[in-house]
This record gives C-alpha cells, sequence and structure tokens, in this order.
C-alpha cells in the first residue's frame, strides 16, 4: 500500500512538469516562435497573459483504475514564486514551492527536500501561468519537427532543447493554434521515465482560454486533473510563498 502512495507522490511531482515526430512532407512547416505565437494568441493574447499578477488554481486529482485522489492548489504571483500544495487522501499534505530564491519540496513520505539541478529548472519554466509564452527565453533551441497526431488531432511537434535537459515535445493543434500536450521525461525518476501530459477542455478564465481538463500518463498509470477554479488576480498573502520551517532547517 505504501509503495502505491509512493508513486502518487512521485508522480503528482510532474504536475508542475517518445517517438520522433512525423515529419511533414506536403508542405514547409512554420517556425516555432510562429506557432507559439499564434498560440498565445488563440488563448486571449499577450497583453492579457502579462496583466495576470497572481493566479489560484484549485483541482481534484485522481489516479485512475488505482482508488488514490486528492485536492491540489496552486498558486502564482507574477515575480516568479510559486506553491502547489495537494492533499492526498491516506497520505496528507505533500507541497512544493519556489519563493524567488529557493526550490524546495515537503512530503509526508519523503520528508523536505532543496531541489535543484535539473528538477529545479523544470519546476522554474512551470512556476508561470502560461509557460509557452516563455519558451523562447528559456530553451536553447525551439524548432518544429514536424506534424503528428496527438490525442486524435493533428499537430505540430516543436522540440525544445537546453543544455542538461533532455528534449521536449510539445502538441500544437494545427486547426486552432491550441496546445494539446507535452513528451518529456521526468528528473525525478532514477535514469527517467517519459511523461505523457494531454491538455483538453479550453474554457474562459477571466479572459484567458485555460484547459479544465488535463491527463498525465506514465508507464501504464494515468493521473487526471478536473479543474474547479482559475482565480486570475486572486487575492494571495505574500507569506504563502514563504518556505516551511522544516526546509528551512536543510540550510
Amino acid at each position: 500500500m505504501l509503495a502505491k502512495y509512493r508513486w502518487f507522490v512521485a508522480f503528482c511531482s510532474c504536475l508542475l512538469l517518445g517517438a520522433p515526430p512525423l515529419v511533414a512532407q506536403d508542405k514547409k512547416l512554420p517556425e516555432a516562435k510562429q506557432i507559439l505565437a499564434r498560440h498565445v494568441k488563440a488563448i486571449g493574447g499577450q497583453a492579457k497573459i502579462d496583466a495576470i499578477q497572481t493566479q489560484e488554481i484549485k483541482a481534484k486529482m485522481t489516479l485512475l483504475g488505482m482508488g488514490v485522489g486528492g485536492n491540489l492548489r496552486v498558486l502564482y504571483s507574477s515575480d516568479g514564486k510559486f506553491k502547489q500544495t495537494m492533499e492526498i487522501e491516506g497520505v496528507g499534505t505533500e507541497s512544493a514551492g519556489f519563493d524567488g530564491t529557493i526550490i524546495w519540496k515537503n512530503s509526508q513520505i519523503t520528508g523536505p527536500k532543496l531541489v535543484d539541478g535539473v528538477e529545479a529548472e523544470l519546476l522554474k519554466l512551470r512556476a508561470v501561468p502560461v509557460p509557452i509564452a516563455l519558451y523562447e527565453k528559456f530553451f536553447e533551441t525551439i524548432e518544429c519537427s514536424g506534424v503528428e497526431e496527438f490525442d486524435g488531432v493533428d499537430c505540430y511537434v516543436i522540440k525544445s532543447t537546453k543544455a542538461n535537459l533532455k528534449p521536449i515535445f510539445d502538441y500544437f493543434e494545427i486547426s486552432t493554434g491550441l496546445h494539446r500536450g507535452t513528451k518529456e521525461t521526468s528528473p525525478t525518476n532514477q535514469g527517467g521515465s517519459e511523461v505523457t501530459k494531454t491538455y483538453i477542455d479550453y474554457r474562459d478564465a477571466g479572459g484567458i482560454e485555460f484547459p479544465y481538463t488535463r491527463a498525465m500518463k506514465m508507464g501504464p498509470r494515468t493521473i487526471e486533473l478536473k479543474i474547479s477554479e482559475v482565480l486570475n488576480n486572486a487575492q494571495i498573502n505574500p507569506k504563502e510563498f514563504d518556505v516551511p520551517a522544516e526546509v528551512k532547517a536543510l540550510y
């Protein structure tokens, strides 16, 4: 039973985080920056993204077929701080955050931890409401590498690379420009495991189109997230982003 919960906690750490794509043969592929810009426009535009100073997200998590679930709350601020809190049934509270200096995790199973290296890099990228908007600044190279069917729809595939990170593949629906999914290697597992993330059910959230249903698949297991609330420019107490005492004891 404990092993099941350990796996669930490790998998949930990818929340803030394949085969090569088939190259299109019939026409020239668009540039990656054009695909990213089209997605930003499709969800509401850069001006509306920039207007988000804080964001609070609430969701229900379910590990399909395993009888494990919980509630998720994520907080963002425009200065790059974030905090993620999971209340997992049968386990308790699992959290992670970034106060602008220290990236940390705190688990009732594995204890407090300072996060660095590849895992820290990916968490920093995800510590904003719309990570796609920062891809050109964060990654060293981004390119449209082909066209592939993803979750039943034809998508442009963007391959993004940066030193010390394995390539990340993002899938953008050709007909709408929306971001439909990601394939990446989880840095939290020894040797790395491929995680496939799917984004659907885009709806308005304060002027920004937001995917209210997400799924994350690692091996035979899948976690589903059903988002219940997205609050842009929510009133968030700055102390929410403070490093917990258990983590401070590590440095």
